[in-house]
Protein backbone atom coordinates (compact mmCIF):
# COMPACT_ATOMS: atom_id res chain seq x y z
CA UNK A 1 0.00 0.00 0.00
CA UNK A 2 1.32 3.44 -0.90
CA UNK A 3 -0.73 6.43 0.17
CA UNK A 4 2.10 8.83 -0.56
CA UNK A 5 2.37 9.61 3.14
CA UNK A 6 5.69 9.81 4.94
CA UNK A 7 6.26 8.42 8.37
CA UNK A 8 6.32 10.63 11.46
CA UNK A 9 9.87 11.45 12.58
CA UNK A 10 11.16 9.02 15.19
CA UNK A 11 10.41 9.85 18.80
CA UNK A 12 13.76 10.81 20.27
CA UNK A 13 12.50 11.87 23.69
CA UNK A 14 10.21 9.41 25.50
CA UNK A 15 7.32 10.82 27.48
CA UNK A 16 6.78 10.43 31.18
CA UNK A 17 4.02 8.34 32.71
CA UNK A 18 0.91 10.07 33.96
CA UNK A 19 0.50 10.75 37.65
CA UNK A 20 -1.29 7.95 39.49
CA UNK A 21 -4.80 9.34 39.96
CA UNK A 22 -7.40 7.36 41.94
CA UNK A 23 -9.92 6.11 39.37
CA UNK A 24 -12.26 3.55 40.96
CA UNK A 25 -13.92 0.81 38.94
CA UNK A 26 -17.20 2.01 37.51
CA UNK A 27 -16.04 5.63 37.35
CA UNK A 28 -18.86 7.98 36.41
CA UNK A 29 -18.28 9.84 33.15
CA UNK A 30 -18.60 13.63 33.13
CA UNK A 31 -21.48 15.33 31.33
CA UNK A 32 -19.47 16.17 28.21
CA UNK A 33 -18.12 12.62 28.11
CA UNK A 34 -21.67 11.26 28.21
CA UNK A 35 -22.62 13.58 25.34
CA UNK A 36 -19.54 12.43 23.49
CA UNK A 37 -20.48 8.77 23.98
CA UNK A 38 -23.91 9.47 22.48
CA UNK A 39 -22.49 11.37 19.51
CA UNK A 40 -19.91 8.68 18.80
CA UNK A 41 -22.60 5.99 18.92
CA UNK A 42 -24.75 8.00 16.50
CA UNK A 43 -21.81 8.50 14.13
CA UNK A 44 -20.75 4.91 13.52
CA UNK A 45 -22.51 4.93 10.16
CA UNK A 46 -19.41 6.69 8.88
CA UNK A 47 -17.12 3.94 10.26
CA UNK A 48 -13.98 6.05 10.88
CA UNK A 49 -14.40 8.76 13.52
CA UNK A 50 -12.05 11.30 15.10
CA UNK A 51 -12.61 12.66 18.61
CA UNK A 52 -10.87 15.90 19.58
CA UNK A 53 -10.77 16.65 23.31
CA UNK A 54 -8.48 19.05 25.13
CA UNK A 55 -5.64 17.75 27.27
CA UNK A 56 -6.93 17.01 30.76
CA UNK A 57 -10.54 16.27 29.75
CA UNK A 58 -10.26 12.48 29.98
CA UNK A 59 -9.77 11.05 26.50
CA UNK A 60 -8.41 7.81 27.94
CA UNK A 61 -11.39 7.43 30.27
CA UNK A 62 -13.70 8.11 27.33
CA UNK A 63 -12.26 5.43 25.09
CA UNK A 64 -12.11 3.06 28.05
CA UNK A 65 -15.88 3.46 28.42
CA UNK A 66 -16.33 2.86 24.69
CA UNK A 67 -14.14 -0.24 24.95
CA UNK A 68 -16.27 -1.49 27.84
CA UNK A 69 -19.42 -1.23 25.71
CA UNK A 70 -17.89 -3.34 22.93
CA UNK A 71 -16.49 -5.94 25.32
CA UNK A 72 -19.87 -6.33 27.03
CA UNK A 73 -21.27 -7.31 23.63
CA UNK A 74 -18.61 -9.98 23.25
CA UNK A 75 -16.51 -7.96 20.78
CA UNK A 76 -12.74 -7.49 20.77
CA UNK A 77 -10.96 -4.13 20.82
CA UNK A 78 -7.46 -3.03 19.77
CA UNK A 79 -5.88 0.11 21.30
CA UNK A 80 -2.77 1.49 19.57
CA UNK A 81 -0.23 3.98 20.94
CA UNK A 82 3.38 4.90 20.25
CA UNK A 83 5.19 4.89 23.62
CA UNK A 84 5.54 2.56 26.57
CA UNK A 85 4.15 5.22 28.88
CA UNK A 86 0.97 5.69 26.82
CA UNK A 87 0.49 1.93 26.62
CA UNK A 88 0.78 1.70 30.41
CA UNK A 89 -1.59 4.63 30.84
CA UNK A 90 -4.23 3.06 28.58
CA UNK A 91 -4.01 -0.30 30.36
CA UNK A 92 -4.16 1.31 33.80
CA UNK A 93 -7.11 3.61 33.03
CA UNK A 94 -9.00 0.78 31.33
CA UNK A 95 -8.59 -1.43 34.39
CA UNK A 96 -9.43 1.33 36.88
CA UNK A 97 -12.40 2.72 34.96
CA UNK A 98 -13.98 -0.57 33.80
CA UNK A 99 -12.28 -3.49 35.55
CA UNK A 100 -11.20 -4.90 32.16
CA UNK A 101 -7.73 -6.40 31.89
CA UNK A 102 -5.79 -6.15 28.64
CA UNK A 103 -3.01 -8.01 26.85
CA UNK A 104 0.13 -6.26 25.63
CA UNK A 105 1.54 -6.54 22.09
CA UNK A 106 5.01 -5.02 22.16
CA UNK A 107 8.50 -6.28 21.39
CA UNK A 108 8.81 -9.65 23.16
CA UNK A 109 5.31 -9.41 24.67
CA UNK A 110 2.64 -11.22 22.63
CA UNK A 111 -1.09 -10.78 23.13
CA UNK A 112 -3.30 -13.84 23.08
CA UNK A 113 -5.90 -14.20 20.34
CA UNK A 114 -8.48 -14.74 23.06
CA UNK A 115 -7.81 -11.40 24.75
CA UNK A 116 -10.83 -9.10 24.93
CA UNK A 117 -8.61 -6.02 24.64
CA UNK A 118 -5.15 -5.77 23.10
CA UNK A 119 -3.02 -2.69 23.74
CA UNK A 120 -0.29 -2.54 21.12
CA UNK A 121 2.82 -0.55 20.28
CA UNK A 122 2.50 0.83 16.76
CA UNK A 123 6.20 0.18 16.15
CA UNK A 124 5.66 -3.53 16.88
CA UNK A 125 2.22 -4.05 15.33
CA UNK A 126 3.15 -2.42 12.02
CA UNK A 127 5.60 -5.27 11.32
CA UNK A 128 4.04 -7.74 8.89
CA UNK A 129 4.49 -10.85 11.04
CA UNK A 130 3.00 -9.20 14.14
CA UNK A 131 0.15 -7.57 12.22
CA UNK A 132 -1.06 -10.59 10.26
CA UNK A 133 -1.06 -12.88 13.29
CA UNK A 134 -4.41 -11.17 13.99
CA UNK A 135 -6.88 -12.11 11.24
CA UNK A 136 -8.92 -9.39 9.54
CA UNK A 137 -12.21 -9.18 11.41
CA UNK A 138 -10.60 -10.17 14.71
CA UNK A 139 -11.22 -6.73 16.23
CA UNK A 140 -14.58 -4.96 16.05
CA UNK A 141 -12.99 -1.63 17.02
CA UNK A 142 -9.51 -0.12 16.62
CA UNK A 143 -8.73 2.89 18.84
CA UNK A 144 -5.78 5.12 17.96
CA UNK A 145 -4.43 7.16 20.86
CA UNK A 146 -2.70 10.50 20.02
CA UNK A 147 -4.41 10.26 16.63
CA UNK A 148 -2.72 13.37 15.24
CA UNK A 149 -0.04 10.83 14.26
CA UNK A 150 -2.49 8.78 12.19
CA UNK A 151 -1.15 9.74 8.76
CA UNK A 152 2.25 8.19 9.47
CA UNK A 153 2.79 5.13 7.27
CA UNK A 154 2.95 2.74 10.24
CA UNK A 155 -0.46 3.90 11.48
CA UNK A 156 -2.18 3.84 8.10
CA UNK A 157 -0.85 0.33 7.50
CA UNK A 158 -2.36 -0.99 10.73
CA UNK A 159 -5.65 0.91 10.46
CA UNK A 160 -6.21 -0.01 6.83
CA UNK A 161 -5.40 -3.69 7.40
CA UNK A 162 -8.04 -4.10 10.08
CA UNK A 163 -10.56 -1.70 8.49
CA UNK A 164 -10.33 -2.49 4.77
CA UNK A 165 -8.82 -5.98 4.84
CA UNK A 166 -5.65 -7.75 3.81
CA UNK A 167 -5.85 -6.34 0.28
CA UNK A 168 -4.67 -3.03 1.75
CA UNK A 169 -1.20 -4.57 2.20
CA UNK A 170 -0.83 -4.72 -1.59
CA UNK A 171 1.41 -1.80 -2.70
CA UNK A 172 -1.01 -1.10 -5.57
CA UNK A 173 -4.07 -0.82 -3.30
CA UNK A 174 -5.89 2.53 -3.23
CA UNK A 175 -8.24 3.70 -0.46
CA UNK A 176 -11.88 4.07 -1.63
CA UNK A 177 -12.91 7.61 -2.51
CA UNK A 178 -15.14 9.47 -0.02
CA UNK A 179 -18.75 8.41 -0.47
CA UNK A 180 -17.91 5.13 -2.23
CA UNK A 181 -19.65 2.20 -0.53
CA UNK A 182 -17.52 -0.61 0.86
CA UNK A 183 -17.75 -3.24 3.58
CA UNK A 184 -15.71 -2.15 6.65
CA UNK A 185 -14.10 -5.00 8.57
CA UNK A 186 -13.98 -2.99 11.81
CA UNK A 187 -14.70 0.48 13.16
CA UNK A 188 -11.89 2.97 13.82
CA UNK A 189 -11.82 5.68 16.46
CA UNK A 190 -9.00 8.22 16.71
CA UNK A 191 -8.61 10.35 19.84
CA UNK A 192 -6.40 13.42 20.13
CA UNK A 193 -6.09 16.78 21.84
CA UNK A 194 -5.49 18.47 18.48
CA UNK A 195 -6.73 17.64 15.01
CA UNK A 196 -3.97 19.15 12.92
CA UNK A 197 -0.40 18.13 12.07
CA UNK A 198 2.69 20.18 11.40
CA UNK A 199 2.84 19.02 7.79
CA UNK A 200 -0.70 20.45 7.33
CA UNK A 201 -2.09 17.25 5.87
CA UNK A 202 -5.66 16.89 6.95
CA UNK A 203 -6.53 13.94 9.14
CA UNK A 204 -9.69 13.99 7.05
CA UNK A 205 -7.77 11.98 4.45
CA UNK A 206 -8.53 8.97 6.64
CA UNK A 207 -11.16 9.92 9.20
CA UNK A 208 -14.67 10.50 7.87
CA UNK A 209 -16.40 12.24 10.74
CA UNK A 210 -15.54 14.34 13.80
CA UNK A 211 -18.53 13.88 16.14
CA UNK A 212 -16.84 15.43 19.18
CA UNK A 213 -14.73 18.55 19.47
CA UNK A 214 -14.39 19.63 23.08
CA UNK A 215 -11.63 22.18 23.17
CA UNK A 216 -9.74 24.17 25.75
CA UNK A 217 -12.25 27.04 25.70
CA UNK A 218 -15.24 24.72 26.17
CA UNK A 219 -13.60 22.88 29.06
CA UNK A 220 -12.49 26.11 30.77
CA UNK A 221 -15.94 27.68 30.52
CA UNK A 222 -17.51 24.47 31.85
CA UNK A 223 -15.17 24.55 34.84
CA UNK A 224 -13.13 21.44 34.03
CA UNK A 225 -9.85 23.18 33.17
CA UNK A 226 -8.22 26.35 34.51
CA UNK A 227 -8.30 29.66 32.64
CA UNK A 228 -5.24 30.30 30.44
CA UNK A 229 -3.73 33.77 30.76
CA UNK A 230 -0.83 35.09 28.70
CA UNK A 231 1.94 37.41 29.84
CA UNK A 232 3.97 39.00 27.04
CA UNK A 233 7.59 39.49 28.03
CA UNK A 234 9.61 42.23 26.34
CA UNK A 235 12.83 40.29 25.77
CA UNK A 236 13.48 40.16 22.02
CA UNK A 237 14.70 36.83 20.64
CA UNK A 238 15.80 37.14 17.01
CA UNK A 239 15.11 34.01 14.94
CA UNK A 240 14.97 35.70 11.55
CA UNK A 241 16.43 33.53 8.82
CA UNK A 242 16.30 30.28 10.81
CA UNK A 243 15.97 27.43 8.34
CA UNK A 244 13.16 24.92 8.24
CA UNK A 245 14.19 21.32 8.71
CA UNK A 246 11.49 18.79 7.94
CA UNK A 247 8.23 20.41 8.99
CA UNK A 248 9.52 22.80 11.66
CA UNK A 249 12.21 25.33 12.46
CA UNK A 250 15.69 23.86 12.84
CA UNK A 251 16.05 23.17 16.56
CA UNK A 252 19.83 23.52 16.50
CA UNK A 253 19.73 26.98 14.94
CA UNK A 254 17.01 28.12 17.34
CA UNK A 255 19.10 26.85 20.26
CA UNK A 256 22.12 28.85 19.05
CA UNK A 257 20.04 32.05 18.89
CA UNK A 258 18.60 31.36 22.34
CA UNK A 259 21.78 30.45 24.24
CA UNK A 260 23.21 33.99 24.69
CA UNK A 261 19.92 35.13 26.22
CA UNK A 262 19.39 32.31 28.73
CA UNK A 263 20.55 34.32 31.77
CA UNK A 264 18.19 37.16 30.86
CA UNK A 265 15.37 34.67 30.30
CA UNK A 266 16.05 33.18 33.74
CA UNK A 267 15.69 36.63 35.33
CA UNK A 268 12.28 37.07 33.67
CA UNK A 269 11.20 33.62 34.87
CA UNK A 270 12.27 34.46 38.41
CA UNK A 271 10.29 37.71 38.30
CA UNK A 272 7.11 36.26 36.79
CA UNK A 273 6.95 32.68 38.07
CA UNK A 274 8.41 32.74 41.58
CA UNK A 275 4.98 31.95 43.03
CA UNK A 276 4.26 29.20 40.51
CA UNK A 277 5.45 25.72 39.53
CA UNK A 278 6.81 25.88 35.99
CA UNK A 279 7.64 23.65 33.02
CA UNK A 280 9.91 25.17 30.37
CA UNK A 281 10.19 23.63 26.89
CA UNK A 282 13.44 24.25 25.00
CA UNK A 283 14.78 23.32 21.54
CA UNK A 284 17.79 21.30 22.72
CA UNK A 285 19.10 19.31 25.65
CA UNK A 286 22.05 21.67 26.02
CA UNK A 287 19.78 24.74 26.18
CA UNK A 288 17.61 23.01 28.80
CA UNK A 289 20.65 22.24 30.96
CA UNK A 290 22.03 25.78 30.65
CA UNK A 291 18.68 27.41 31.46
CA UNK A 292 18.27 25.24 34.56
CA UNK A 293 21.66 26.45 35.79
CA UNK A 294 20.72 30.08 35.04
CA UNK A 295 17.39 29.71 36.87
CA UNK A 296 19.18 28.34 39.90
CA UNK A 297 21.47 31.37 39.88
CA UNK A 298 18.36 33.59 39.66
CA UNK A 299 17.01 32.09 42.88
CA UNK A 300 14.60 29.44 41.58
CA UNK A 301 14.72 25.75 42.46
CA UNK A 302 15.49 24.50 38.98
CA UNK A 303 16.26 21.12 37.49
CA UNK A 304 16.95 19.74 34.04
CA UNK A 305 15.78 16.45 32.57
CA UNK A 306 16.13 14.64 29.26
CA UNK A 307 15.43 11.17 27.98
CA UNK A 308 19.14 10.39 28.25
CA UNK A 309 19.37 11.19 31.98
CA UNK A 310 20.04 7.96 33.91
CA UNK A 311 18.27 9.50 36.90
CA UNK A 312 15.33 10.78 34.79
CA UNK A 313 12.68 9.01 36.84
CA UNK A 314 14.13 10.36 40.09
CA UNK A 315 14.20 13.92 38.72
CA UNK A 316 10.60 13.73 37.56
CA UNK A 317 9.51 12.22 40.87
CA UNK A 318 11.30 15.02 42.74
CA UNK A 319 9.60 17.66 40.60
CA UNK A 320 6.19 16.12 41.25
CA UNK A 321 6.50 16.88 44.96
CA UNK A 322 8.06 20.30 44.44
CA UNK A 323 6.05 23.43 45.23
CA UNK A 324 5.94 27.01 43.94
CA UNK A 325 9.25 28.54 42.92
CA UNK A 326 10.35 25.34 41.18
CA UNK A 327 11.18 24.97 37.47
CA UNK A 328 11.95 21.95 35.34
CA UNK A 329 13.60 22.50 31.96
CA UNK A 330 13.24 19.91 29.22
CA UNK A 331 13.87 19.55 25.50
CA UNK A 332 10.31 18.65 24.46
CA UNK A 333 10.25 15.62 26.75
CA UNK A 334 6.91 16.43 28.37
CA UNK A 335 4.77 16.97 25.28
CA UNK A 336 2.47 13.94 25.66
CA UNK A 337 1.09 11.86 28.51
CA UNK A 338 2.39 14.01 31.39
CA UNK A 339 0.02 14.92 34.22
CA UNK A 340 1.41 17.07 37.04
CA UNK A 341 -1.71 19.02 38.09
CA UNK A 342 -0.05 21.66 40.27
CA UNK A 343 2.02 22.98 37.35
CA UNK A 344 0.57 26.47 36.83
CA UNK A 345 3.09 28.10 34.49
CA UNK A 346 4.20 27.07 31.00
CA UNK A 347 7.04 28.68 29.05
CA UNK A 348 7.56 27.47 25.47
CA UNK A 349 11.04 28.53 24.37
CA UNK A 350 10.82 26.37 21.28
CA UNK A 351 9.23 28.50 18.51
CA UNK A 352 7.27 26.22 16.19
CA UNK A 353 5.10 26.14 13.09
CA UNK A 354 3.29 23.08 14.43
CA UNK A 355 0.12 23.99 16.30
CA UNK A 356 -0.35 20.48 17.67
CA UNK A 357 3.06 20.65 19.34
CA UNK A 358 2.26 24.01 20.95
CA UNK A 359 -1.14 22.74 22.13
CA UNK A 360 0.41 19.64 23.67
CA UNK A 361 3.00 21.72 25.55
CA UNK A 362 0.46 24.21 26.88
CA UNK A 363 -1.84 21.40 27.96
CA UNK A 364 0.65 20.37 30.64
CA UNK A 365 -0.61 23.23 32.82
CA UNK A 366 -4.34 23.19 32.14
CA UNK A 367 -5.60 20.76 34.79
CA UNK A 368 -7.12 21.99 38.06
CA UNK A 369 -5.70 20.80 41.35
CA UNK A 370 -6.86 17.32 42.42
CA UNK A 371 -10.14 17.32 44.32
CA UNK A 372 -11.04 20.96 43.61
CA UNK A 373 -14.01 20.22 41.32
CA UNK A 374 -14.88 16.72 42.50
CA UNK A 375 -18.61 16.29 43.14
CA UNK A 376 -19.56 19.73 41.85
CA UNK A 377 -22.44 19.47 39.39
CA UNK A 378 -22.74 22.93 37.84
CA UNK A 379 -20.18 24.84 35.83
CA UNK A 380 -20.75 27.86 38.07
CA UNK A 381 -19.74 25.82 41.12
CA UNK A 382 -16.69 24.40 39.35
CA UNK A 383 -15.42 27.71 37.98
CA UNK A 384 -15.90 29.33 41.40
CA UNK A 385 -14.03 26.48 43.09
CA UNK A 386 -11.12 26.78 40.65
CA UNK A 387 -11.01 30.57 41.08
CA UNK A 388 -10.81 30.15 44.86
CA UNK A 389 -8.16 27.41 44.71
CA UNK A 390 -4.39 27.66 44.94
CA UNK A 391 -4.30 27.30 41.15
CA UNK A 392 -6.92 29.71 39.74
CA UNK A 393 -5.35 29.87 36.28
CA UNK A 394 -2.50 28.77 34.02
CA UNK A 395 0.11 31.37 33.10
CA UNK A 396 1.70 31.16 29.65
CA UNK A 397 4.89 33.23 29.44
CA UNK A 398 5.37 34.45 25.88
CA UNK A 399 8.67 36.04 24.85
CA UNK A 400 8.92 38.37 21.86
CA UNK A 401 10.10 36.25 18.94
CA UNK A 402 11.50 38.41 16.14
CA UNK A 403 10.72 36.33 13.09
CA UNK A 404 10.18 36.70 9.36
CA UNK A 405 7.75 33.79 9.48
CA UNK A 406 4.01 34.39 9.32
CA UNK A 407 3.19 30.80 10.30
CA UNK A 408 4.79 30.85 13.75
CA UNK A 409 2.36 29.49 16.34
CA UNK A 410 1.29 31.92 19.07
CA UNK A 411 -0.74 31.52 22.29
CA UNK A 412 -3.89 32.75 20.51
CA UNK A 413 -3.66 29.62 18.33
CA UNK A 414 -4.73 27.62 21.39
CA UNK A 415 -8.27 28.96 20.95
CA UNK A 416 -8.38 30.20 17.34
CA UNK A 417 -8.28 27.74 14.46
CA UNK A 418 -9.79 30.11 11.87
CA UNK A 419 -7.54 32.67 10.22
CA UNK A 420 -10.05 35.51 10.63
CA UNK A 421 -10.46 34.78 14.34
CA UNK A 422 -6.70 34.69 14.82
CA UNK A 423 -6.25 37.97 12.95
CA UNK A 424 -8.88 39.62 15.15
CA UNK A 425 -7.25 38.32 18.34
CA UNK A 426 -3.82 39.48 17.18
CA UNK A 427 -5.24 42.94 16.53
CA UNK A 428 -6.89 43.07 19.94
CA UNK A 429 -3.66 42.12 21.74
CA UNK A 430 -1.14 44.02 19.59
CA UNK A 431 -0.10 46.34 22.43
CA UNK A 432 -1.24 44.27 25.42
CA UNK A 433 1.20 43.28 28.14
CA UNK A 434 -1.03 40.33 28.95
CA UNK A 435 -4.50 38.95 28.38
CA UNK A 436 -7.01 36.28 29.36
CA UNK A 437 -7.52 33.87 26.44
CA UNK A 438 -11.14 33.14 27.39
CA UNK A 439 -12.09 36.81 27.43
CA UNK A 440 -10.20 37.39 24.19
CA UNK A 441 -11.94 34.51 22.42
CA UNK A 442 -15.32 35.75 23.62
CA UNK A 443 -14.74 39.23 22.16
CA UNK A 444 -13.44 37.81 18.86
CA UNK A 445 -16.42 35.45 18.57
CA UNK A 446 -18.89 38.27 19.16
CA UNK A 447 -17.10 40.35 16.51
CA UNK A 448 -17.25 37.41 14.08
CA UNK A 449 -20.98 36.93 14.66
CA UNK A 450 -21.60 40.63 14.12
CA UNK A 451 -19.78 40.55 10.79
CA UNK A 452 -21.64 37.40 9.75
CA UNK A 453 -24.94 38.95 10.78
CA UNK A 454 -24.17 41.98 8.65
CA UNK A 455 -23.38 39.71 5.72
CA UNK A 456 -26.60 37.76 6.24
CA UNK A 457 -28.67 40.96 6.35
CA UNK A 458 -26.97 42.35 3.27
CA UNK A 459 -27.91 39.34 1.18
CA UNK A 460 -31.27 38.66 2.81
CA UNK A 461 -34.36 38.42 0.62
CA UNK A 462 -37.24 39.40 2.86
CA UNK A 463 -39.74 38.01 0.37
CA UNK A 464 -38.09 34.59 0.38
CA UNK A 465 -40.03 31.71 1.88
CA UNK A 466 -36.86 29.84 2.73
CA UNK A 467 -34.31 30.59 5.45
CA UNK A 468 -30.63 31.24 4.78
CA UNK A 469 -28.64 28.76 6.96
CA UNK A 470 -26.13 31.53 7.73
CA UNK A 471 -28.90 33.75 9.10
CA UNK A 472 -30.20 30.88 11.24
CA UNK A 473 -26.74 30.11 12.63
CA UNK A 474 -26.39 33.80 13.56
CA UNK A 475 -29.84 33.62 15.20
CA UNK A 476 -28.52 30.75 17.31
CA UNK A 477 -25.32 32.61 18.14
CA UNK A 478 -23.45 29.57 16.80
CA UNK A 479 -20.21 30.90 15.33
CA UNK A 480 -18.98 27.43 14.36
CA UNK A 481 -22.08 26.69 12.32
CA UNK A 482 -22.20 30.20 10.86
CA UNK A 483 -18.61 29.94 9.65
CA UNK A 484 -18.73 26.21 8.88
CA UNK A 485 -15.77 24.66 7.12
CA UNK A 486 -15.61 20.94 6.21
CA UNK A 487 -13.17 18.92 8.32
CA UNK A 488 -12.80 15.74 6.25
CA UNK A 489 -12.84 14.61 2.63
CA UNK A 490 -16.04 12.77 3.51
CA UNK A 491 -17.62 16.06 4.64
CA UNK A 492 -16.46 17.91 1.53
CA UNK A 493 -18.49 15.79 -0.89
CA UNK A 494 -21.86 17.13 -2.11
CA UNK A 495 -24.93 16.96 0.12
CA UNK A 496 -27.10 13.92 -0.58
CA UNK A 497 -30.61 14.13 -2.07
CA UNK A 498 -31.98 12.86 1.25
CA UNK A 499 -30.26 15.62 3.19
CA UNK A 500 -31.47 18.31 0.80
CA UNK A 501 -35.04 16.97 0.89
CA UNK A 502 -35.07 17.06 4.71
CA UNK A 503 -33.74 20.63 4.71
CA UNK A 504 -36.34 21.71 2.16
CA UNK A 505 -39.06 20.39 4.45
CA UNK A 506 -37.59 22.63 7.16
CA UNK A 507 -37.73 25.51 4.65
CA UNK A 508 -33.96 25.93 4.69
CA UNK A 509 -32.44 27.46 1.55
CA UNK A 510 -30.55 24.46 0.14
CA UNK A 511 -28.78 26.65 -2.42
CA UNK A 512 -26.75 28.01 0.51
CA UNK A 513 -25.77 24.53 1.77
CA UNK A 514 -22.15 24.05 0.78
CA UNK A 515 -21.46 20.32 1.23
CA UNK A 516 -22.38 17.05 2.94
CA UNK A 517 -20.79 18.11 6.24
CA UNK A 518 -22.57 21.47 6.23
CA UNK A 519 -25.91 19.74 5.63
CA UNK A 520 -25.16 17.26 8.44
CA UNK A 521 -24.30 20.08 10.85
CA UNK A 522 -27.51 21.97 10.08
CA UNK A 523 -29.64 18.83 10.33
CA UNK A 524 -27.97 17.90 13.60
CA UNK A 525 -28.82 21.27 15.13
CA UNK A 526 -32.39 21.15 13.79
CA UNK A 527 -33.00 17.64 15.15
CA UNK A 528 -31.41 18.43 18.51
CA UNK A 529 -33.66 21.46 18.96
CA UNK A 530 -36.68 19.49 17.78
CA UNK A 531 -36.07 16.80 20.42
CA UNK A 532 -35.93 19.53 23.07
CA UNK A 533 -39.11 21.16 21.66
CA UNK A 534 -37.21 24.42 21.12
CA UNK A 535 -38.26 27.10 18.64
CA UNK A 536 -38.11 26.11 14.98
CA UNK A 537 -35.62 27.78 12.61
CA UNK A 538 -38.30 30.07 11.19
CA UNK A 539 -39.73 30.96 14.61
CA UNK A 540 -36.23 31.82 15.80
CA UNK A 541 -35.46 33.95 12.77
CA UNK A 542 -38.79 35.78 12.99
CA UNK A 543 -38.21 36.54 16.68
CA UNK A 544 -34.79 37.93 15.82
CA UNK A 545 -36.34 40.16 13.14
CA UNK A 546 -38.92 41.36 15.66
CA UNK A 547 -36.09 42.50 17.92
CA UNK A 548 -35.83 39.74 20.53
CA UNK A 549 -32.13 39.15 21.37
CA UNK A 550 -30.87 35.86 19.88
CA UNK A 551 -29.65 34.52 23.24
CA UNK A 552 -33.19 34.85 24.66
CA UNK A 553 -35.00 33.64 21.56
CA UNK A 554 -32.84 30.52 21.23
CA UNK A 555 -34.02 29.23 24.64
CA UNK A 556 -37.77 29.50 23.95
CA UNK A 557 -39.85 26.40 23.35
CA UNK A 558 -41.99 26.14 20.22
CA UNK A 559 -45.14 27.11 22.14
CA UNK A 560 -43.35 29.95 23.96
CA UNK A 561 -41.96 31.20 20.68
CA UNK A 562 -45.43 31.16 19.10
CA UNK A 563 -46.93 33.10 22.02
CA UNK A 564 -44.05 35.60 22.02
CA UNK A 565 -44.45 36.21 18.30
CA UNK A 566 -48.17 36.91 18.78
CA UNK A 567 -47.44 39.42 21.55
CA UNK A 568 -44.63 41.17 19.68
CA UNK A 569 -46.64 41.43 16.45
CA UNK A 570 -49.42 43.27 18.31
CA UNK A 571 -47.05 45.93 19.60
Amino acid sequence: MDLGIDDEPPVTEPVIDEIDLPLPNGIVARDYQLRALDKIAEGWGTYRQLVVMATGTGKTVLFSKITEGFVRRGLKVLIVAHTEELLDQAADKLLRATGIKSDREKADEYAGLGAQVVIASIQTLSKDDRLTQFPVGHFALVIVDEAHRSLARSYTKVMCYFHFGEQSLDPAWVMPEPGVDYKPRCLVLGVTATDDRGDRRSLGQFYQHCPVEYGLIDACRDGYLVRPIVKNLPLQIDIKGVRTRGRDLDAGEVSERLTPLLREIAKHLAAEARDRKTIVFLPSVDAARRLADACTEAGLRASFVSGACPDRADKVAAFRVETVGSVICNAMLFTEGVDIPDVSCICILRPTKIRSLFVQCAGRGSRPLPGVIDGLESKEERTAAIAASAKPNMLILDFLWLSDRLDLVKPVDLVATRADMKDRMDALTADAAGFDLLDLEGVATRDLLKSLEAAARKHANKAARVLDPLAWAVDLGDARLAAYEPETDFDRRPATPGQLDLLRRQRIDVDKVTCFGHASAIIGRVMHRYKLHLATPHQLHFLHQLGLPPDRAALLSMSEASATIDVMKRR
